[in-house]
């Protein structure tokens, strides 16, 4: 009976936002990493980011996410490249996205910066009808599976003055909500402000709200993260479905490691042990050294 409540959950926090796909995050700043072209870090470095998140464990056929992100700012050029791919799983549906993005920086002032970026890539949706069954008698449900491959498109924009952060990223931009259906995702939005309060040399203390819209349905997340040179811990909220506990820390130089544990809360509290995510930043350097940056990830370097 409790398997069959809290599947009923999913079917009633999935059904209305019919199209939608994509998992949020719950480290603090990793959506803006993942859903904004234009926020592509300036720290001299190539970075390779890898992630993963498994949602509801202990309960079969749970939502879950692998990500991939490999990026360079050019800093003589004023312009960066990144490749990023998802692989997500959400019960019999499966849903991979690759995407190259752009983005270029304005120079406003001398701590001003505004950075415009676009995406281009594809999406595969696979829908695993054959692997359906029947609540009662483990019947297969009398379908083929459905397949989908379609182009993909995204653009944002991030405003950086000193210390407060903001901006915006439109994904899917293809399809408008009200023609969202199995085969189109619908458009998601992503909207965002940061700011970092610097308490010592070594302490500061980073404030995140954000909004994002996917299909019908909206969530409002917020985070606190405190980071020192070494280590970081903080606190997260999405309105919706859970408490966010955070914690990281600086490996290396070259390597930053975070994780997250999601309490959930709402009509599935208390229906499984709790959401998982990791997250690894590798940065190699380039000949000549690095120029370190303040924002997200970059700060007690």
């Amino acid at each position: 009976m409790k398997k069959i409540l809290f599947a009923l959950g999913l079917m009633i926090l999935h059904l209305p936002g019919f199209g939608q796909t994509d998992v949020l995050f719950s480290n603090h700043g990793q959506n803006i990493q993942a859903f904004n072209p234009s926020v592509i870090d300036d720290n001299g470095r190539i970075n390779l980011t890898l992630g993963g998140r498994q949602q509801w464990i202990g309960f079969p056929d749970a939502p879950e996410v692998q990500m991939l992100g490999l990026e360079h700012f050019l800093e003589d050029y004023n312009m960066g490249l990144r490749l990023t791919a998802l692989n997500q799983k959400f019960g019999k549906e499966v849903f991979r996205r690759l995407i190259v993005a752009y983005a270029y920086r304005v120079r406003l002032a001398e701590e001003a910066t505004l950075q415009f970026g676009l995406g281009a890539g594809f999406y595969q949706r696979l829908v695993l009808f054959s692997q359906l069954v029947y609540l009662e008698n483990n019947e297969p449900l009398v379908r083929p599976d459905e397949q989908y491959f379609k182009p993909d498109f995204e653009f944002g924009f991030h405003a950086q003055l000193k210390d407060l952060g903001f901006g915006y990223a439109a994904n899917h931009i293809s399809t408008p909500a009200r023609d969202a259906s199995l085969s189109k995702v619908a458009i998601h939005h992503h909207a965002y402000a940061s700011y970092l309060l610097k308490a010592t040399e070594n302490l500061g203390v980073n404030g995140m709200l954000s909004f994002h819209k996917q299909g019908k349905v909206s969530y409002l997340q917020a985070s606190v993260l405190a980071e020192t040179g070494i280590i970081s811990a903080g606190l997260g909220w999405r309105h919706l479905d859970a408490f966010i506990l955070q914690a990281g820390l600086k490996i290396t130089e070259r390597a930053r490691i975070a994780y997250s544990y999601d309490f959930g809360i709402g009509p599935t509290a208390g229906l499984s042990s709790g959401t998982h995510e990791v997250v690894l930043r590798l940065g190699f350097d380039k000949k000549g050294g690095a120029y370190l940056s303040p924002r997200f990830m970059d700060y007690g370097n």
